[in-house]
């Protein structure tokens, strides 16, 4: 049986089960701010769409660079984002 080590503290990239997805959050951050000043160079505001990255605590840092909120397809996707807290829809578009 497999344990679970979801909220285990990795030190070692030798412990790290696979297939795993690793994010460097520096870069991550780094990209969001970029495309918002790119977005506020411009003049035009950004909503980009949960369905990129489907994690909420990212959306939460894209809404804080200054994106006008996050745009979602799907409903369950909008309550995935609601659900995390600190992000309210405003409006709810369908495509």
């Amino acid at each position: 049986m497999k344990t679970d080590r979801s909220t285990e503290k990795i030190s070692l990239i030798q412990d790290i089960d696979t297939p795993a997805v690793l994010v460097d959050l520096r870069i991550v951050k780094e990209n969001i701010k970029t495309y918002q000043k790119y977005c506020d160079d411009i003049g035009i505001t950004l909503r980009p769409h949960i369905k990129t990255h489907k994690i909420p605590a990212l959306a939460k840092l894209q809404v804080r660079a200054g994106a006008i909120g996050i745009t979602a397809q799907k409903i369950s996707e909008a309550e995935a984002i609601i659900s995390e807290g600190g992000l309210i829809m405003s409006s709810l578009r369908t495509t």
